[in-house]
């Protein structure tokens, strides 16, 4: 049940007005303010609702915005397994140093789960798009 709210909430965001000004401007509308999308989602990572933090932390990853890192970066702390998957990718999205070398640290931990398979994955492709290879160290 929770896994079909889930996929329901971020069709629903997918589907929603697109965020890209090219297709805006080739109908002749204006632009969405980026800023106003942009402080909405940071608003919602405050929300009580779970999978709302999720939606809002991933469109916050595609708009690469700099003003969500710090906000982010708690939630790659403080969450749980699911909403810290998608609190490091956004952070390896928007490919600031600070969040990459939070979800590099995350690696570091002591447990060995999914979660920790699932974090060195999202870094190896990091790395391998940004670098053209895997940073070891």
């Amino acid at each position: 049940m929770r896994r079909g709210v889930l996929i329901l909430s971020m069709a629903l965001m997918l589907l929603s007005v697109p965020l890209y000004p090219q297709i805006y401007e080739s109908v002749g509308v204006a632009p969405v303010k980026y800023e106003q999308a942009e402080s909405n989602y940071i608003k919602g990572l405050e929300s009580d609702v779970h999978n709302l933090r999720m939606c809002c932390a991933y469109f916050l990853g595609e708009l690469k915005s700099q003003k969500a890192m710090i906000p982010l970066m708690r939630m790659f702390r403080n969450e749980k397994d699911d909403a810290k998957l998608v609190a490091a990718w956004s952070l390896l999205k928007i490919g600031d140093p600070r969040g990459v070398y939070l979800v590099k640290s995350g690696l570091d931990a002591k447990e060995c789960n999914n979660i920790k398979c699932m974090l060195h994955f999202l870094y190896m492709d990091y790395c391998l798009r940004n670098n053209g290879r895997i940073d070891r160290d």
